[in-house]
């Protein structure tokens, strides 16, 4: 379950909402920073596509009838992205420079989301990926790239912050 699946299974009122998931597996923010590890995952941008070639214009087809006052867009992006970074083994210099751009990339999409039409968003941080057992543990793969995994996800996170601000 993706952290918006778990939200909504957790907060739904099938009376009063819909959820629409346009998450793709695999996906990262802007292949122009990261491209994905398999270009049919796709990017963030291909997900605003999907959502304004369904659903705009507002209030989109009769079974979504979304508005902009009642709507929360949650975007939850960066896992990937960084995923990729620590398994390409990026320098400290670079991680921050690609970390910044991938935060002004996620900004740059729900602005995009926000012509047309949304204006609520959630924008969920990174978890402390170093913290998962992936790359905790001694004996999985991702060990030997943990400090760049916890780079990444520190700079990342913070700069999102400042992009949300």
């Amino acid at each position: 379950m993706k952290w918006t699946d778990y939200l909504y299974a957790v907060f739904k009122d099938y009376h009063t909402q819909q959820y629409w998931n346009f998450a793709r597996d695999g996906a990262v923010i802007d292949s122009a920073v990261i491209p994905p590890r398999i270009e049919s995952y796709g990017t963030l941008s291909d997900q605003v596509k999907d959502f304004e070639d369904l659903f705009t214009p507002m209030p989109g087809p009769r079974n979504v009838d979304w508005h902009s006052n009642d709507t929360l867009f949650i975007l939850a992006f960066g896992v990937n992205d960084l995923r990729n970074i620590a398994r390409l083994e990026y320098n400290d210099d670079d991680i921050g420079n690609t970390t910044y751009h991938l935060a002004q990339s996620l900004i740059n999409q729900s602005r995009r989301l926000a012509l047309l039409g949304a204006r609520h968003f959630l924008f969920l941080n990174v978890q402390p990926l170093e913290q998962t057992p992936k790359y905790a543990l001694p004996s999985q793969i991702g060990y030997s790239v943990r400090h760049i995994i916890q780079s990444a996800t520190n700079q990342y996170c913070a700069h999102l912050k400042t992009a949300v601000d």
